[in-house]
């Protein structure tokens, strides 16, 4: 297997996890939601793009398309979670996300050049 599948493969993992987390509501999340702004039953929406695009992550037509989604999700939340001043126990995993999401965009960038 190659890094860039492997890659692909973890962030995928991590993004059915948070989206599972969000859409059975773990930690409070629709009063989190609720709290920085979103409507009601956002969080299935984000929930939906997470699972869908986790799973678009692992075949190769898809992956850009995936890469774009979930870079769109990532950089919201980071944005919701700067402008409502959240604590690390939200902005840390953000962080972690998004840099799941470079290396394997890195990866795949590098593969599709020079693979």
């Amino acid at each position: 297997m190659s890094p860039a599948f492997l890659a692909a493969a973890a962030t995928a993992l991590a993004f059915t996890v948070a989206g599972l987390a969000n859409a059975i509501g773990v930690g409070d999340a629709e009063r989190n939601f609720r709290a920085w702004g979103y409507p009601p039953g956002w969080r299935w929406v984000t929930a939906g793009i997470e699972i869908a695009g986790a799973a678009a992550l692992l075949d190769p037509v898809t992956k850009p398309f995936a890469l774009v989604a979930l870079w769109l999700v990532i950089i919201a939340a980071i944005g919701t979670l700067v402008r409502h001043r959240a604590g690390p126990a939200h902005i840390v995993p953000a962080i972690g996300f998004a840099a799941l999401l470079a290396v394997t965009t890195l990866l795949s960038l590098w593969r599709g050049l020079y693979g």
